[in-house]
């Protein structure tokens, strides 16, 4: 009795992982894409500027590329 509450637990178990892949490929699709036909691009210029602090006295600066929001220069260099 106990052994067959077990494989009817374990059949339904198999059945739900069976069905749960594909119910999340369906939720995917998507058809209502727009097109446009119209489209133009165009290229943007990289946005920089640089940063400076003070340490001992000596003004250090560091180029920023605020596109990416990382560093560009590797070290800090002296003004």
């Amino acid at each position: 009795m106990k052994s067959n509450k077990i494989f009817k637990l374990l059949l339904l178990t198999a059945f739900v992982f069976t069905l749960t892949p594909f119910s999340a490929i369906a939720a995917e699709q998507n058809n209502n894409i727009p097109t446009e036909t119209n489209q133009s691009i165009s290229a943007r210029a990289e946005s920089t500027g640089y940063i400076y602090k003070e340490m001992g006295g000596i003004m250090y600066k560091r180029l920023w590329s605020y596109t990416r929001g990382c560093w560009i220069d590797p070290t800090w260099t002296p003004c």
